[in-house]
C-alpha cells in the first residue's frame, strides 16, 4: 500500500481548441484559410486547419489541438505534445522513505542529485545501484512512498 504520493506543483490541461481555452490562456489564432482560391467554398477539403500560438517565457510557440499546456506553481507555462505527456505521466516510482527524505531535503536546499546521493548509507546506495532509473525519475517528476510494514506482534 502507498502512504504518500508526491509530485511537484503542476497543472496540466489538454488544449481542445475551445473558445474558453483560447480566452483563458490568451492564445493567438489564425482562422482556417481557403487552399484553392478558385475551388468550391463548400468543400471542407479546400480549407486549412485553423492554427494557434501561445506566448511563454521561452517565446511564442505553435499549439496544436491535443497538446498539453503545463503551468508550474510559479505561473511559468510550457507546452508538450500528447505523446510526450503520456510518457511523462506514467505511474510514479515507489521508493523507500529514506531516499524520499534525501530528495525532499536536497531539493529544498537547492542541492543537486549527486550531492543527495552522497548522503546515502551503504544499504541505500545499493538500492540506488539497482533502482537508479526509478530514483532519477523520482528526483525529476515525483514519487510514491513505499509503505512501512508493521512487524509488531502486540
Amino acid at each position: 500500500m502507498i502512504e504518500v504520493y508526491y509530485k511537484p506543483q503542476l497543472t496540466a490541461e489538454r488544449f481542445d481548441g475551445s473558445a474558453d481555452m483560447i480566452k483563458n490562456y490568451s492564445i493567438g489564432t489564425m482562422p482556417a484559410m481557403q487552399i484553392d482560391l478558385f475551388g468550391d467554398l463548400d468543400d471542407e477539403n479546400n480549407w486549412s486547419e485553423p492554427s494557434f500560438n501561445i506566448q511563454t517565457l521561452g517565446g511564442k510557440f505553435q499549439l496544436h489541438v491535443g497538446d498539453w499546456i503545463i503551468t508550474e506553481a510559479t505561473g511559468y507555462r510550457f507546452l508538450i505534445s500528447n505523446e510526450k505527456y503520456l510518457q511523462l505521466t506514467k505511474e510514479l516510482p515507489v521508493i523507500p522513505s529514506e531516499i524520499a527524505n534525501i530528495i525532499t531535503t536536497c531539493k529544498q536546499q537547492g542541492e543537486e542529485l549527486t550531492k543527495a546521493l552522497s548522503k546515502l548509507d551503504i544499504e541505500m546506495r545499493q538500492y540506488v545501484e539497482s533502482h537508479g532509473e526509478d530514483v532519477a525519475y523520482a528526483w525529476l517528476y515525483g514519487y510514491q512512498l513505499e509503505a512501512q510494514h508493521d512487524t509488531r506482534t502486540d
